[in-house]
């Protein structure tokens, strides 16, 4: 098989082709001559590909490089891939799983991230995945063939990260602001998408927390940890919120004190649930309190400072959410909070436990977003 063409495997059984056309219309389905390849029926349940291990194509099947990881794998189902979101100005780039304060890289995106896996009920641990192929896959946007950028065997348990991968990316540049990579666990053919967003200078952006902020409540993430299945309730019109800005041109960030560890679960909810594309940046350990005010004040003055982005609108729902934001030179002005401390520390309250009003009152009445 051509590994730079691959098939996407939320498409129906039948024959298919690759047309030279643009990313939203690069596969189609009818119209393929004999020479077509069959592409075998893929059900993808769970949404978009590459969430919690869904699969944008197929790859031949290569096994398992060591059996005590194919026995593993019945053992501890549930996927933890942790890849990390890439985040940059054009000229330096920072990972979106370490501190704020972590020195900034340059030259080409290098791409890393731990596969890893665990029992269903137990979503506060991440085994990683030892000595197994991993191999990470662009696509073209104009014609949306299928590349390997690069692979590597995972790190084995003696190494400083276990079940590492790291791979250069190369020197194409990304086209427009965001790219996706895909990080493949070749044996079971599970993934983890890599976001890459290059904005330029003065990009004007929204800050969003997410738990008690998007979601409901601080709770709701505690319900998915033993279950996987569980869906988070959302905080009222907090999806609309993110897509009413994104809709006017404004990047939205989001900045949660989750460790790295839940990112599968935390960036399948939001894709699912429609919330507006973003970087997630997450923590490289479960933090709270001070930590998580320390945490989040670096990286707001990472986003501020060192990436150069123009923050319009800062939405959390506590204390640290205000700290932070006040520390890194936030204007209360501009400073959305929700829940029990709406409005306190001289911040903008958000009325009602939703997003509803607000939207119609502010977010609606504010310009597009400037081209830096």
């Amino acid at each position: 098989m051509n590994e730079a063409n691959f098939r996407p495997t939320n498409v129906k059984r039948g024959c298919w082709c690759l047309a030279q056309a643009t990313l939203a219309s690069a596969l189609l389905l009818a119209g393929c001559g004999d020479d077509a390849q069959k592409a075998p029926q893929v059900e993808v349940e769970k949404g978009p590909f590459c969430l919690l291990g869904t699969l944008p194509f197929l790859l031949g099947d290569t096994g398992w490089r060591l059996e005590q990881n194919q026995e593993q794998s019945d053992v501890r189902p549930r996927i933890k891939h942790q890849p990390a979101d890439i985040l940059s100005n054009g000229e330096e780039y920072a990972y979106t799983d370490v501190p704020g304060a972590t020195p900034m890289s340059s030259g080409n995106y290098i791409v890393r991230g731990v596969m890893a896996r665990t029992k269903e009920s137990q979503g506060l641990n991440a085994f990683p995945v030892n000595g197994e192929l991993a191999t990470v896959w662009s696509q073209s946007s104009i014609d949306g063939a299928w590349a390997k950028d690069g692979e590597q065997v995972t790190l084995d348990a003696e190494a400083d990260a276990p079940g590492q991968y790291t791979i250069d990316l190369g020197t194409s540049s990304i086209e427009g602001e965001s790219r996706f990579a895909y990080a493949i666990l070749n044996a079971e053919q599970s993934c983890g998408a890599h976001a890459i967003y290059e904005l330029s200078q003065g990009r004007q952006v929204v800050l969003a927390d997410i738990d008690a902020t998007m979601t409901l409540a601080d709770d709701e993430i505690f319900r998915q940890i033993p279950d996987e299945s569980y869906d988070q309730v959302e905080k009222p019109f907090s999806v609309e919120l993110t897509q009413a800005w994104a809709a006017k041109g404004y990047q939205i960030v989001y900045l949660t004190a989750r460790p790295h560890f839940f990112r599968a679960e935390t960036r399948a909810w939001l894709t699912l649930h429609g919330y507006a594309d973003g970087p997630m940046i997450t923590a490289p350990e479960l933090t709270l309190g001070d930590a998580s005010r320390g945490y989040k004040r670096e990286w707001v003055s990472r986003i501020k400072d060192d990436l150069g982005w123009d923050i319009v609108a800062a939405y959390g729902n506590s204390e640290s959410d205000i700290g932070a934001y006040e520390e890194a030179g936030i204007d209360k002005a501009i400073t959305f909070i929700i829940g029990e401390n709406a409005g306190t520390s001289g911040t903008v309250a958000i009325e009602n436990d939703s997003y509803a009003t607000h939207i119609e009152s502010y977010v609606q009445a504010q310009p597009d977003a400037n081209a830096p």
